[in-house]
This record gives C-alpha cells, structure tokens and sequence, in this order.
C-alpha cells in the first residue's frame, strides 16, 4: 500500500526544527570616555591667591647668638670704631673707639678678604672682636673676626637689621662695647675690684690639646666666685671690661684621672723575706759565747 493514500488531506505535516536565534545584548555605552571626556571638559582648580600662601620666616642671624651649652666658654664682643694698620703690617694696628680710646688690635686670617675687598677703613664700623689681656702690661687687646653690617654686605637683610637688635631672650645683643664672657673665675680680689676668668679656646681637632687664656675683668656683683663657671654680661669703659650682670651656673665638673698600666698592678707593701737557704747565720746568744781570755801579765826580766 502507498503510504501516501491512506494519510487523510486534514492531517498536518510536520515542520522543520527553527533555528535558535540568541538575542544580541545591546552594547553598553564608553562610560569610561564619558567620565574622561568630563574630567577633560572640568576646568582645573584655581590657585589660591599669593596672599593666602604663608612663607616661613627666616632665622634672624646675631653677631652673638645664644651659647648652646650651659657651660660653654667664650669670651666675644663689639666695638664699634676705625681700624688703623700700621706703616709695618696690614694684620697689626689700632682701633680707634668712637669714644676716641685706642687700644691695640689685629686682624685674625678669616677676616682678610672681606677687609680689603668690601670695608671702607676710612669709616668706623662695628667690628666683632675677640677680646684678650696681654700679659705685659695687663692691657685690653682686641682680635678682629669679623664686622656686623648687614645692611652693606647683605642687601637682603637691609629690612631684618632694626628688627634685630635684640635677642630672643630680650637682652641688647647688638651693642657698642658689649662683650659676653663665660668662663670659670680663678682668681678673686673683692678690695680692688678684680677678677681673673679663665677660658678654653675651642680645639680644632679632637685630639689637639685644650688651650687656655685669661681674662681680667672688673667685677663687684658678688665674694664667692671661685672654682665657679660664670656667664657674664660685661661692657667696655676705656680700656677697661667691666661687669654689668653674671650668672652662677655652678662648678665644673670633675675629671677623671687617666688610669695607667702601673695603676693596675696590685702594690705589696710587705717585705719579701729571703729563703730559708738563703738566710744569713743567726747571732749567738750571750750564754753561749765563750769567755775573753785573761790578759797575762809580763815580769819585767
């Protein structure tokens, strides 16, 4: 039988399978390029006004800053005046004081060059000196280190110079005859008004030997000074530095002695007594010794 003739006209035909067709995901839009284009598009911050911006203020140099330590020696002042050299040497002269004391200076390697290149000598100027007695004469004698004009040698600084004639502490720090001295006080003499400090020059080598030098000042503030570490505030009079104020900042500490090969070894101070072999005879006893012959009497023949 065909199998065409018993399929009835109403009975459906199957249809092909359809193919499956996923849907496409529409595509995001670049919101990276968007957010970028709008950070491109933001106009940048404005910089805030020079006014708004704080600068630092700058350290204020002094001729005499502040000691760093407690016990730190120095003996530095200012002398406002003409240098004189001599005919001689440039190094060696006098200092004419605007009071019109002279007294004898010189002028130390470091302050050479600026001297000859920059200081009118034929005005006065306040000079930064190291102050010194001669051993001669007991007479004051100034070395020159430098000269305090900022003004002239630093046009930055012309501004900070009249805001500065004071420390932070407040005291006068840039003063015509003003010296500070620090130093331990070896010497006393309350009658005559006299004190010897004695001061230790800074070493430049650590191992380099501490050197010192005396100063006399004049002096009535206190009577027990000595063996004590001062720190004065002293102002020139004529050839004279004569205290205004002092600080007792106490004794020195003590040094330690250096121990030495010798001071290791432990010292015996009981005798060593020889050997027995060695020992010389010992005395006899008085009972033991033997009686001294009778001396006999010669007949005369």
């Amino acid at each position: 039988m065909n199998p065409a003739v018993n399929r009835s006209p109403q009975s459906p035909q199957p249809k092909s399978p359809e193919k499956l067709v996923r849907p496409t995901r529409p595509e995001p839009e670049p919101i990276a390029s968007t957010q970028a284009s709008e950070r491109q598009e933001a106009p940048p911050a404005p910089a805030p006004p020079p006014e708004q911006v704080a600068e630092e203020p700058k350290a204020r140099q002094q001729p005499i800053p502040p000691p760093g330590e407690p016990m730190q020696y120095r003996a530095i002042g200012l002398v406002r005046g003409q240098y004189l050299p001599s005919a001689e040497q440039f190094t060696q002269g006098m200092l004419l004081a605007d009071d019109e004391t002279l007294i004898d200076s010189v002028l130390l390697g470091r302050v050479m060059s600026l001297v000859k290149n920059h200081i009118d000598l034929s005005q006065p100027h306040l000079w930064v000196v190291y102050p010194r007695t001669r051993k001669e004469d007991d007479k004051l004698h100034l070395q020159i280190v430098g000269v305090w004009e900022p003004e002239t040698l630093d046009r930055d600084k012309a501004d900070e110079s009249s805001d500065s004639d004071r420390t932070e502490d407040g005291e006068e720090a840039i003063e015509d005859g003003y010296f500070s001295i620090r130093g331990e006080v070896v010497y006393q003499s309350p009658p005559d008004r006299q004190i010897v400090v004695k001061i230790r020059q800074s070493s430049r080598q650590q191992s380099e030997k501490a050197k010192f030098f005396k100063l006399h000042l004049q002096c009535s503030i206190g009577d027990k000074m000595l063996g004590r570490f001062w720190d004065f505030q002293v102002l020139r009079q004529d050839r004279d530095l004569v205290v205004r104020e002092g600080k007792d900042i106490g004794f020195l500490p003590l040094k330690k002695k250096p121990k030495t090969a010798f001071s290791k070894r432990p010292v015996d101070r009981k005798p060593q007594l020889p050997r027995r072999d060695d020992r010389p005879p010992m005395p006899a006893s008085p009972s033991e010794r033997k009686p001294l012959p009778k001396p006999i009497k010669r007949q005369g023949l």
